[in-house]
């Protein structure tokens, strides 16, 4: 039996400066919430592809997911980023929210 807690890839945007300069470009590529939560652009590419927000919109769901389904025996969890790796990993589908839903 093994305890696993999935631990995400964001950082404070107040911390970065994003959270004051919300409205940088550079920082609403990266950031959700007004500058509060920010992510490294995956691709290294800011102007297409995955960002940054796009990372933390799926860092924040996986944790909503563990806190309501993954904590009792994480199956449901597992299901879902196995779901989701599969199928909406490339990066025309990572943002789909018809292949979240699927």
């Amino acid at each position: 039996h093994i305890l696993f807690t999935p631990h995400t890839t964001i950082y404070d945007g107040f911390e970065s400066g994003c959270a004051e300069n919300a409205v940088d470009e550079y920082c609403l590529d990266l950031c959700s919430t007004g500058g509060r939560y920010c992510a490294n652009d995956p691709d290294g590419d800011e102007y297409s592809g995955i960002q940054g927000f796009d990372v933390v919109k799926e860092s924040l769901r996986r944790e909503c997911l563990w806190q309501i389904y993954g904590k009792a025996d994480g199956m449901k969890w597992w299901e879902y980023v196995s779901n989701f790796n599969e199928h909406c990993l490339p990066e025309k589908t990572f943002t789909s929210q018809d292949c979240i839903n699927n």
